[in-house]
C-alpha cells in the first residue's frame, strides 16, 4: 500500500499538465449535474411516498385540488362587504372566475360572488324556508319550536322588506349577507334593523365573508403540483389581478404557493450567499494562519470539490432542500481540511525533512489515514438512509458523495498544482507561523 501511495504522489506531481487536463474534463462533466439540481419544498421532502399520510394526501389532491391561493378583499373605512357586490365589482369577479377557471394551473375557483349566489338560489327557490319548516317539524321542545318559528317569520319579513330579489338590489344583498341577529319585528310587522356596525355575517357565508370588512376568494391550484407548476399558478393569479381595481376595496394576494415560490427563490439565492460567506471565512483563516506559499490554493481546490460533489448529487437525480443545503458549509470545512493537510505536508517534506520525493512521501503518510477517515464518515452519512424523512436521506447521500469528492480534490489537485510550482520555483524556506508554534507547545505539554 505504501508503494501505491508513493507512486500516486510521484505521478500527480510529475505530470501536472495531464492531471489538470483530466481534472478539468471531469469538472465540466460533473458541472452539468448542477443544472439538474432542483429545490424541493413540497411534502415529498418531509413524507416518504409510501407513508399512509402521503398516499392519502395525494389522493385527496387528485379529487379536490392542491394548494390554495387566497385573494383578500379589505373594505375601505366606512364600507362593508355589501359594497363589494356592486354591479361593476361583480362583473370583475365573474371575469376573474372565468379567467382562472380556464387556466391549466388552476383546479377550481370560489369567489365571494359564488358564495352569495349559492345563498341567493336557496332563498329565491324557497329551499331555505323549506329547510326551516322541516327543522320546526322535527323539533320536540315547545320553546325551541317557538324560537324557530319566530326566526322563520323574521326571515320572511326581512325578505319581503328587502324588495326585489336580485343581486342588483343592495337591500336584497344585505338580506343574504346578514343573519337575523340584532333584527326584530315591530308590533306593526315592520322590521327593526340594528346599527350597521352590529350587523353579523350569516354563519354559512363566513368562509367567504369572515366579517363585515373582509371577503375572500380561493383559487385552488392543481393537485400534487411540482414547485414549477405552483410558481406558474402564482403567476396566473398575479397576472389575472394585475390592473384590476375593485370599488371600495383593497386587494391582497397570499397563500402557501406564494410562500413556497418565495422560499424557493430565497434558497437558491441563499445557497450562493452561504457558500460565499463560508469561502470568505476560509479566506481570512488561510490568510492569517496558514503560513505557506500559495496559501489560498485550498480555496480553489474546495471550489472544484464543491462542483464535483454537488454535480454528482445532481446527476443522481436528487433534490436540494432546507436540510441538504446545510451540507454546503460542512463540505467546505472538510475540503479545506483535506487541502491544507496535503499542502502543509508537502511544504514540510520539501523544506524541513529535505525529502528527495516530497509528494510521494506526503501521500504515503497522509493517504491511508485520510482514506480511512473518509470511508468511516461516508458510512456514517450513508446510515441516514434508515430515516423515514426523504430530505434526511438526501442529506446523507450529499455528505457521503461530497466527502469523497473533497478527498479526491484535495489529494489530486493539490499535488498536481504544487508539483508544477515546485518545478519552476522550488520552495526553500518554510515561513514561521504563530499557530504552528502554539500547536507545538500544546503538543509537547
Amino acid at each position: 500500500m505504501s508503494r501505491f501511495w508513493r507512486r500516486t504522489g510521484a505521478a500527480l506531481s510529475g505530470r501536472p499538465g495531464l492531471i489538470l487536463l483530466l481534472a478539468g474534463t471531469v469538472t465540466v462533466l460533473l458541472a452539468a449535474g448542477l443544472f439538474r439540481l432542483q429545490f424541493a419544498t413540497d411534502q415529498d421532502s418531509y413524507l416518504d411516498a409510501r407513508d399512509p399520510a402521503a398516499v392519502t394526501n395525494e389522493r385527496y389532491q387528485e379529487l379536490f385540488g392542491g394548494e390554495a391561493m387566497v385573494v383578500l378583499f379589505t373594505m375601505e373605512e366606512g364600507r362593508s362587504v355589501a359594497d363589494l357586490l356592486t354591479p361593476s365589482n361583480r362583473a370583475q369577479l365573474e371575469a376573474l372566475e372565468a379567467r382562472f377557471g380556464a387556466a391549466d394551473e388552476v383546479f377550481s375557483v370560489v369567489t365571494p360572488l359564488a358564495a352569495l349566489q349559492w345563498s341567493h338560489e336557496l332563498a329565491v327557490s324557497g329551499t331555505a324556508l323549506a329547510i326551516q319548516g322541516s327543522a320546526i317539524e322535527r323539533e320536540q321542545d315547545a320553546a325551541a319550536i317557538a324560537a324557530r318559528e319566530a326566526d322563520r317569520n323574521l326571515t320572511f319579513a326581512r325578505a319581503v322588506a328587502a324588495g326585489e330579489q336580485t343581486l342588483d338590489n343592495p337591500e336584497w344583498v344585505a338580506f343574504l349577507l346578514y343573519s337575523n341577529e340584532g333584527f326584530a319585528l315591530a308590533p306593526d310587522g315592520s322590521v327593526i334593523a340594528p346599527p350597521d356596525e352590529e350587523l353579523v355575517i350569516r354563519p354559512a357565508l363566513r368562509s367567504a365573508f369572515p366579517d363585515r370588512g373582509h371577503a375572500l376568494m380561493a383559487v385552488f391550484l392543481v393537485g400534487n403540483a411540482s414547485l414549477d407548476q405552483l410558481a406558474a399558478g402564482v403567476e396566473v393569479v398575479a397576472a389575472g389581478l394585475e390592473g384590476m381595481t375593485f370599488e371600495g376595496a383593497d386587494v391582497l394576494v397570499a397563500g402557501t404557493p406564494t410562500f413556497l415560490t418565495d422560499l424557493n427563490n430565497y434558497l437558491q439565492e441563499g445557497l450562493v450567499i452561504l457558500g460565499l460567506i463560508a469561502l470568505g471565512v476560509m479566506l481570512v483563516v488561510l490568510a492569517l494562519s496558514f503560513r505557506v506559499r500559495w496559501r489560498l490554493l485550498a480555496l480553489g481546490v474546495v471550489a472544484v470539490g464543491i462542483v464535483w460533489g454537488f454535480g454528482a448529487f445532481g446527476h443522481l437525480g436528487l433534490d436540494l432542500s432546507l436540510v441538504t443545503i446545510a451540507g454546503l458549509p460542512i463540505l467546505i470545512g472538510i475540503g479545506i481540511d483535506f487541502a491544507i493537510q496535503v499542502h502543509a505536508r508537502v511544504e514540510e517534506e520539501t523544506v524541513l525533512d529535505r525529502e528527495p520525493h516530497p509528494f510521494a512521501e506526503a501521500l504515503q503518510r497522509l493517504g491511508p489515514p485520510m482514506v480511512v477517515a473518509t470511508v468511516a464518515a461516508a458510512i456514517a452519512f450513508a446510515s441516514m438512509q434508515v430515516s423515514l424523512v426523504p430530505m434526511i436521506r438526501d442529506f446523507g447521500v450529499l455528505l457521503a458523495v461530497g466527502i469523497v469528492a473533497m478527498l479526491l480534490a484535495g489529494t489530486v489537485l493539490s499535488p498536481a498544482v504544487l508539483g508544477a510550482r515546485e518545478r519552476r520555483r522550488p520552495t526553500t524556506v518554510l515561513q514561521p507561523s504563530r499557530i504552528a508554534g502554539l500547536a507545538a507547545r500544546v503538543g509537547s505539554a
